[in-house]
């Protein structure tokens, strides 16, 4: 879906960014620990919940997702740093989910492409502080893509425009 097709973001009565028709992915393995996030992100849009590496492989092939929250340590393995390479390679905005405190590993996570970081627990705050970033994120993408467009049109496309013009006058001489 095209960016700037999608409504404008709003905020809730809390301060929170709203992402109304947002799809999010959490993958949490602790059955607890999903259903409380699942329920605190649930109020910024569609919230899918795997709690697998090849759930999540399978679900990121087979939807477009908005944002998507990681565990790192699933079933006692760091499989949630690949997911985020994954992640990264389509483009998937990804964001840590964990009680990892290893420095390595979350400089992993960031070179891997993970562009934000939740510690668990996480208060409500903590969550709209990182979903206001990605907020700033899109909003950012999308004035470039804007400007892109707009240097498109304006200025690449007349030269490309004149420069066939005088190519074909060359040619008829």
């Amino acid at each position: 879906m095209d960016p700037l097709s999608r409504p404008p973001a709003r905020r809730t009565e809390e301060g929170a960014p709203r992402m109304s028709g947002k799809t999010i992915l959490l993958v949490e393995d602790d059955l607890f620990t999903q259903r409380t996030s699942k329920k605190l992100l649930s109020r910024f849009g569609e919230v899918l919940t795997v709690a697998t590496y090849d759930e999540a492989m399978a679900q990121m092939r087979a939807k477009v997702f908005d944002a998507a929250f990681f565990d790192l340590n699933l079933h006692g393995e760091l499989d949630g740093l690949e997911l985020i390479k994954a992640a990264t390679a389509i483009g998937l905005y990804s964001i840590v989910v964990s009680g990892e405190n290893r420095d390595k590993v979350l400089e992993t996570a960031l070179r891997n492409g993970a562009q934000d970081f939740l510690s668990k627990p996480f208060s409500d705050e903590k969550l709209n502080q990182v979903l206001s970033r990605f907020f700033n994120n899109r909003k950012h993408l999308v004035f470039e893509n804007i400007i892109n467009k707009n240097y498109q049109n304006k200025i690449l496309l007349p030269s490309l425009i004149s420069e066939h013009k005088s190519h074909l006058s060359e040619h008829k001489n």
